[in-house]
């Protein structure tokens, strides 16, 4: 038996009340960070996957048409075409004074490479037929130039 002495009282604790106390708080925060230890890793695996998710999920993509003309355009059709020469989507826009200089619009697709077909009729009856392959990474806005 362990005698404490407390002001001018004498107490008698046993060995076995000695260690049925509650643990340290030292040992707390370590319980704590071994806990934390798979939300973490399960975190930094959501967190490392997300660029794959890119290539994977269609998302809105912002596309601009730049018109080195634009007072001539009456009328543009955009068409955007898969590796698999598939139609993603298809948009079409009339102006009757002529188009604005940037045009802007979205397509959803894909990160990575996909065509763009920009058919664009002029105020004398001629049309121009362009193709062009766009890379799609991330969120960065792909910029057509069309003549």
């Amino acid at each position: 038996m362990t005698s404490l002495r407390s002001s001018d009282e004498m107490t008698s604790v046993s060995p076995e009340a000695l260690s049925e106390e509650e643990p340290s708080t030292g040992s707390a925060p370590v319980a704590s960070r071994k806990r934390r230890w798979p939300l973490l890793l399960v975190l930094a695996a959501g967190l490392a996957s997300v660029p794959l998710f890119d290539r994977v999920i269609p998302r809105d993509r912002a596309v601009s048409l730049r018109f080195a003309a634009p007072e001539t355009v009456v009328g543009v059709e955009l068409r955007w075409f898969d590796s698999a020469k598939d139609v993603l989507s298809s948009s079409r826009w009339s102006f009757e004074s002529g188009a604005p200089r940037r045009l802007a619009t979205h397509v959803q697709t894909r990160a990575g490479e996909v065509r763009a077909a920009v058919t664009v009729e002029r105020r004398d009856g001629s049309a121009e037929h362009i193709e062009l392959p766009v890379r799609f990474q991330g969120a960065e806005e792909a910029v057509l130039s069309v003549p």
